[in-house]
Order: C-alpha cells, then structure tokens, then sequence
C-alpha cells in the first residue's frame, strides 16, 4: 500500500472504533488477522450460539455470559479521580521516518485551558491505567442483577476507590 493510500484514508476524517478497525486491516491485514484468531469486539445477538464457546470470545463480556454458578460472586475494584487516556489525535508519520508506523499521535493538538485535550491526548476520569467507563460498565450493568449476560443471577459488588496523583 502507498503513503498515498494511507493517507487519503486518513486525512480529515474522525475514526469511529469501526473505521479504525477498518483502517487497520487495510494498513496491516496480516497483524489483523492475527488479533481476530485470537480476540473479538463485538456483542453477541444469541449467547446460546455455539461459536461463542470458542476461546477467542471469552476476553469480551459482550460476547460470553457467565458461568451457572449462582453462588459465585463478584468484586470489582477500581479507581477514579486521576486523569485517564481515553482517545488520541493522530497524523500521518513522516514519509523518511517510521515507514511501518504509518499515524503517530499528533502531540502538537491542545485543547482549551479546561480542556481534556492535552498533546493529542484526550483523558477522562480514571485510575490512570483505565477509564471509569471502561472499568466499571459490566459489574455496574452488564452483570448486575439476572441479564442475559449474568443468566444465574451471580452477585456483584463494586468497590470505587478515590486516587490521588503524588
């Protein structure tokens, strides 16, 4: 594929999850396949479908439900309070550097004074390895309570813990 290529797919577009996905397997569609032997991004429509048996699905709680073990429960602890990467701002590497890399985050790209855009960064709140959106969704939704994903019934508890930054 041609620099021209990557970029004309590129340049001035924002990237939804899909469209990056899209983007990476035509930039890198050996790694891609790769990844999709081994991990899924979906949601699944019938967790009763055999195919999500299969090990590549069990790393996505939207595409695996869990156990018959109603007297199983769960605890969930994370932190919030501390900023967080959540996204990115990205440009085309230059074509004499990094001919492999085609983007590198574009830390040129700053947000206003209260902004959560600081060098091409986007945060939110978090625990600074991850976003409390991120953190939090399945044990506070997905799993809370008998859903489709928690077909037993399964407790969940949640722990939140303030951090600070040192």
């Amino acid at each position: 594929m041609s620099r021209e290529s990557i970029r004309k797919i590129a340049e001035n577009k924002p990237c939804t999850a899909t469209s990056v996905l899209d983007l990476l397997r035509f930039v890198a569609p050996k790694m891609m396949q790769r990844v999709a032997s081994h991990v899924t991004h979906g949601i699944a429509d019938n967790l009763d479908d055999p195919k999500y048996a299969y090990y590549k699905y069990w790393s996505n709680p939207l595409e695996t439900k869990l156990p018959d073990a109603p007297d199983m429960e769960i605890y969930y602890s994370y932190g919030v309070g501390i900023p967080t990467e959540r996204s990115y701002v990205y440009k085309l590497s230059p074509t004499d550097r990094c001919k492999s890399i085609p983007f590198r985050i574009d830390s040129s790209v700053d947000g206003d004074k209260d902004s959560c855009l600081r060098g091409g960064v986007y945060l939110t709140d978090g625990d600074e390895s991850v976003p409390v959106i991120s953190a939090g969704f399945m044990c506070a939704k997905g799993w809370r309570g008998r859903t489709r994903f928690n077909p037993s019934g399964i407790s969940t508890y949640i722990r939140v813990s303030a951090q600070t930054t040192s």
